[in-house]
């Protein structure tokens, strides 16, 4: 009877450890969609700036809140040539464990 009990405490501790754990991954799904879409956002205002003022394309440092989680953004301008630039969108963030980051990277070139 003791074995059987020990049996099904275990059962039962290790479903709840499952679920909790999947309830983190997507936590983690979800914040890590948002900082894409963030980093997208910054790459595409980049490239939109690019057509009009190829010059106005700068280094760039932001911070974003949502759901209650602040997002730093960075945006790093490279000179690749006279005529063309590499830019590095930098978000991260802090979860509970761990730092995060999304990292995306673009080149744009002047339409002159």
């Amino acid at each position: 009877m003791l074995i059987a009990f020990v049996v099904v405490i275990l059962s039962i501790t290790a479903v709840i450890g499952v679920v909790f754990g999947s309830q983190s991954i997507g936590i983690d799904t979800l914040t890590n969609q948002e900082a894409q879409a963030l980093a997208q956002d910054v790459l595409e205002d980049a490239r939109a700036k690019s057509k009009s003022d190829f010059g106005a394309i700068i280094n760039a440092t932001t911070t974003a809140t949502i759901d209650g989680l602040t997002y730093d953004q960075e945006t790093k301008v490279t000179d690749i040539s006279p005529c063309a630039k590499q830019v590095d969108s930098l978000v991260t963030w802090q979860n509970e464990v761990r730092p995060q980051k999304v990292e995306l990277v673009t080149a744009l070139t002047s339409p002159r």
